[in-house]
């Protein structure tokens, strides 16, 4: 009964460290979980200058070869989404 309550006196002495190294473990992993979701966020594309551009129905698009003039589109940056309407592309008179 006596090594009985010596090795619960001695688990609950140590139970308040052991619950902080598991606290800090997890938050280690929550901001390590974090700093991977960032990185793989288009987000990070956009602060450096890059956009996204979407069609009417808001799906990205790769590119113009599916797209008819006029094409009504969503262009988005860092700071924000325009609306923007694909008009024909105008032909260059000759320079000679």
């Amino acid at each position: 009964a006596i090594d009985q309550r010596r090795r619960l006196k001695d688990l609950h002495a140590r139970l308040p460290r052991s619950l902080s190294q598991i606290t800090q473990r997890k938050a280690d992993r929550l901001t390590a979980e974090i700093k991977l979701l960032s990185s793989l966020s288009y987000h990070a594309v956009l602060e450096r200058g890059f956009a996204v551009v979407r069609n009417q129905v808001g799906k990205p698009i790769q590119g113009v070869t599916n797209l008819s003039p006029p094409s009504q589109l969503e262009i988005e940056m860092r700071d924000g989404r325009i609306a923007v309407t694909m008009q024909p592309k105008k032909q260059q008179g000759s320079l000679f």
